[in-house]
């Protein structure tokens, strides 16, 4: 069995979470992943770009695409994840905008 690196592990897991349920914000996400907040940040952001999830007015939720890949992950093809998300890069500067709310 092949290790997953650790930021596509996170990166499940929070699509799995999200799958089971929305979250209304990033320490809320971090609590149900176990994982750090500037971790589990850096994930949604990337896994937003790649058009996996989505944030409303609300809560973080999956975009159609992320529940076919969370669906596919549950299923046992992890590395869907990813291929998917390696193809977009996010800058430092763009996440901060995105937790300092000036995006």
């Amino acid at each position: 069995m092949e290790v997953q690196p650790k930021n596509a592990h996170l990166r499940q897991l929070i699509l799995l979470a999200l799958q089971a349920g929305e979250a209304s914000s990033i320490t809320e996400l971090s609590i149900r992943v176990e994982a750090t907040r500037p971790s589990v940040s850096r994930s949604i952001h990337a896994l937003e770009s790649a058009g996996l999830v989505v944030r409303n007015e609300r809560c973080w939720g999956l975009t159609d695409h992320g529940v076919v890949v969370a669906e596919q992950i549950r299923h046992g093809i992890p590395e869907r994840v990813d291929e998917i998300v390696s193809r977009v890069s996010v800058s430092y500067t763009h996440l901060r905008a995105h937790e300092t709310g000036r995006n």
